[in-house]
């Protein structure tokens, strides 16, 4: 999370959790040829954006996850499903 927001650190170290596991998932569905990590992070981000709209914290929670999974995303091998 970044300077300046009032999460503790136990709710900041759920926050990181979260996108560890949503990393796993984006992972698999890429695997699979089902979704791209690059398209989840992008619908994560928007999501974020709208949802910081109605309550500030749940939106930057919702882009810190997007931003775990596009700081990886380029340095996953691409699979292609057969």
């Amino acid at each position: 999370m970044t300077e300046g927001t009032s999460l503790s650190e136990t709710e900041q170290a759920l926050v990181r959790a979260t996108g560890g596991a949503l990393l796993v998932i984006a992972t698999l569905l890429q695997r699979e040829g089902l979704l791209s990590v690059e398209e989840l992070a992008g619908k994560l981000g928007i999501y974020g954006a709208i949802s910081a709209e109605t309550s500030k914290e749940e939106g930057l929670m919702i882009g810190c996850w997007a931003g775990m999974l596009s700081d990886i995303a380029g340095d996953l091998p691409k699979f292609h499903k057969h």
